[in-house]
C-alpha cells in the first residue's frame, strides 16, 4: 500500500513513535524467538502491531500511548483492531506466551483499556479492493491545514496522480526535490531569454516543477520519510526557484529594453523577496 509492505509501514510507524528495539516476526515460526528477545529488553512497555491484514500509521500508537494503564489495546467496531500495549511485565509475559490470540483475548476482558482507533489511523487490507481502499483512505495524509485554495485545487489533484506514480519508484523525498531544482534552473535559464518562445518555454518547465515539488512532501508523509534536512531542502528549493524566476522575467524584460531602472528594479525585487 502506498509503496510499502504492511510489515515495512509497521515498522517505520514503531520506529517514528519512539521504538528503540523491535521486533519483526514475518511468520509464525520465527515467534519462537520472541521470548529471548523480550527478556533482554529490560523494563520497557512493549508495543504490538498485528501487520498481517492491517495498514497502520502513526495515530494509532500515539492513541495507544495517551493514558498510563496497564492493557491497552485498539478497537474497530468492537474488533481487535491490529495493535496493543503491554506496561506491566505481567501483561508482556501474556502476550510472550500467547502472541497470535493476546488480542482477542484482552477483547474479552472488560478490565483492559479499550482505545478506538483514530482517524487515517489504520485499515484493514485482506484482499485486492481493501488494498485500492487503503490507498485512497491514506492519501488524506497528504492535505495539510495550511494549504490555500491554488494548492488545494489546482497543485494537489494534479501532484497525487504523479505521487502514487513515484510511490512505485525508488525515488526518496529528497530526491524528487533535486529533480525539482533541476527543473526550475532549467526553466530560469530559458526564461531568462530575449525571445518570447523560449520564456513560454521556461515558464512551462517552471510550472512543471512547481507540480512535482508537492509530490516530496507527499511521499515523505505517505512513506514516513519526513526529516529536518528534508524539510530544509524542499523549502530552499522553493524559494530559489522562485527568486530565480521572477529575476529571470525582469531580465527577459531589460533585453527587450535595457533601462537602468528596470536593472535596479530586479535586484530590488530579490532583496526585497
Amino acid at each position: 500500500v502506498l509503496g510499502l509492505t504492511l510489515g515495512e509501514r509497521a515498522f517505520k510507524v514503531a520506529i517514528r513513535c519512539g521504538a528503540r528495539r523491535v521486533f519483526v516476526a514475518n511468520r509464525s515460526e520465527e515467534l519462537q524467538n520472541l521470548a529471548r528477545w523480550w527478556s533482554e529488553g529490560g523494563t520497557l512497555p512493549m508495543l504490538v502491531i498485528d501487520a498481517r491484514e492491517h495498514c497502520v500509521h502513526i495515530p494509532l500508537v500515539e492513541a495507544l500511548f495517551a493514558k498510563d494503564v496497564e492493557r491497552s489495546l485498539i478497537v474497530d467496531q468492537g474488533r481487535y483492531g491490529g495493535a496493543l500495549l503491554a506496561r506491566s511485565r505481567a501483561a508482556q509475559e501474556e502476550f510472550v506466551a500467547s502472541p497470535l490470540e493476546i488480542g482477542h483475548a484482552w477483547l474479552r476482558n472488560r478490565e483492559n483499556r479499550f482505545v478506538v482507533a483514530p482517524d487515517l489511523s489504520r485499515h484493514r487490507v485482506r484482499n485486492k479492493k481493501e488494498q485500492k481502499d487503503a490507498t485512497r483512505y491514506f492519501t488524506k495524509i497528504i492535505h495539510k491545514s495550511q494549504d490555500g485554495p491554488v494548492t488545494q485545487y489546482l497543485y494537489r489533484p494534479v501532484s497525487i496522480l504523479l505521487t502514487r506514480v513515484l510511490l512505485h519508484t525508488p525515488l526518496t523525498p529528497n530526491h524528487v526535490s533535486l529533480i525539482v531544482a533541476f527543473l526550475g534552473a532549467i526553466g530560469i535559464f530559458f526564461t531568462a531569454q530575449v525571445e518570447l518562445s523560449s520564456v513560454i518555454l521556461g515558464t512551462s518547465i517552471v510550472l512543471i516543477a512547481g507540480y512535482l515539488d508537492a509530490c516530496d512532501g507527499e511521499i515523505a508523509r505517505l512513506r514516513l520519510l519526513s526529516s529536518h534536512f528534508g524539510a530544509w531542502l524542499d523549502t530552499i528549493t522553493d524559494q530559489l526557484t522562485m527568486i530565480g524566476y521572477t529575476a529571470a522575467l525582469g531580465y527577459h524584460l531589460y533585453l527587450i529594453d535595457p533601462q537602468v531602472w528596470l536593472a535596479w528594479s530586479i535586484l530590488f525585487g530579490i532583496v526585497c523577496y
